[in-house]
């Protein structure tokens, strides 16, 4: 089956990653339409586009057969930093305010969002750019996608979203997320900020892969359902729990240990 990759003609970003893939992955344009618009071609990966907001495309299955989704997308920060991030799409609280369904999670592909991130990585080390470059917590929709979905996102404002350079390395990470996943541990991961610069670093120097992603502002939410959702939405077997261990209240700590405890789940504490 086919990778489809997918950026949304509303978001700068997405548009700018996906004319990257055009112009330097041999993508050709395709008889077939999606909204009206050409889908484009190279090898087993298709690009598509849709005119809206990537965060509400729940619809793509009903059009396409494909293993895995990617978006090609923005970020969006107030603080405007520039920034290079890969995450799974989910909502682990009772709010979702920002696409699909309360308490509801995308399946993840973590040797996908590994690939995507370890080039990321290696791109911005190489090309000497000033964009920071991690996994973000599992945040907004779609979630009802019963395929593994990964978001590569430039971030966090105008002045990267349009930025060349940073479209051609999001490209180049969508095309190894694509390609050529990475053969590693799945995992989960617990605690740190929203951009866990820890695990990020962790999951970059081992043989790890951190799918599903739950930072210390969402563990007021925590508990045995929503743990157990975070592992049976990861593609594949996982059974090991990713913990930054002072990336959280200790409160919530002795919790999600307990939990885990009886989920008899193996724990990395970082």
């Amino acid at each position: 089956m086919a990778v489809l990759v997918v950026a949304s003609t509303r978001d700068r970003a997405g548009m700018n990653i996906a004319e990257k893939l055009i112009k330097n992955y041999n993508f050709k344009e395709t008889e077939n339409k999606f909204e009206q618009t050409s889908i484009y071609r190279s090898q087993d990966v298709f690009l598509a586009y849709t005119s809206i907001d990537s965060i509400y495309a729940s619809h793509l299955e009903e059009s396409f057969s494909a293993e895995a989704i990617i978006f090609a997308s923005k970020h969006k920060s107030e603080s405007k930093e520039p920034t290079l991030t890969v995450h799974v799409p989910g909502n682990l609280t009772d709010q979702a305010s920002y696409g699909g369904l309360p308490r509801t999670l995308a399946l993840a592909s973590p040797q996908r969002m590994k690939a995507a991130l370890t080039s990321l990585h290696a791109s911005a080390e190489k090309l000497g750019l000033s964009y920071s470059v991690s996994l973000e917590a599992t945040h907004h929709g779609p979630t009802e996608i019963n395929v593994p979905v990964t978001f590569v996102e430039i971030g966090s404002s105008i002045d990267q979203w349009v930025d060349d350079e940073a479209g051609e390395v999001v490209a180049k990470a969508i095309w190894e997320a694509s390609k050529n996943p990475v053969e590693s541990v799945s995992a989960v991961g617990f605690g740190g900020g929203h951009y866990a610069p820890k695990i990020t670093k962790f999951v970059l120097g081992s043989d790890v892969a951190v799918g599903h992603l739950m930072s210390k502002y969402a563990m007021p939410s925590l508990d045995t359902s929503i743990v157990e959702m975070m592992f049976d939405r990861t593609y594949g077997k996982c059974d090991l729990a990713v913990i930054e261990h002072k990336g959280m209240r200790g409160d919530d700590r002795r919790k999600l240990l307990k939990i885990l405890d009886a989920l008899d789940v193996k724990i990395e504490q970082i």
